[in-house]
């Protein structure tokens, strides 16, 4: 029996929405935070956090992990499993320079941002 093999579609270009490039700003920086972390940081109203840590994980841009010191939340960081470096590194450049252009609209405490 022969295998049959199924085409890849080539990946459409990947829009992240604005309230996520600050997510993955701080992701960029920190490495690894939990959502309470991410909203003690950014003046994002926690919905529209969690729906832009949802199109991240979505587009496979970041990843969660369990958090092993609170097993009842989870840990985001950057993912290149399934985007190539090229890609990932476009979108954290985009979204860091959206998020220092906007700093004082983005975070809680801008002043503590470079």
């Amino acid at each position: 029996m022969s295998q049959v093999r199924v085409a890849q579609q080539p990946r459409t270009k990947i829009k992240v929405p604005k309230s996520a490039k600050p997510i993955l700003y701080l992701l960029n920086e920190h490495g690894v935070l939990t959502q309470k972390e991410i909203l003690q940081l950014l003046n994002l109203p926690p919905k529209t956090a969690r729906y832009a840590l949802k199109r991240l994980k979505e587009e496979g841009i970041i990843q969660s992990i369990p958090d092993l010191m609170d097993m009842r939340s989870q840990k985001y960081r950057i993912s290149t499993e399934k985007i190539d470096y090229e890609t990932i590194q476009r979108l954290i450049k985009d979204a860091v320079d959206y998020t220092l252009k906007h700093k004082n609209e983005v975070f809680k405490n801008p002043s503590a941002i470079n």
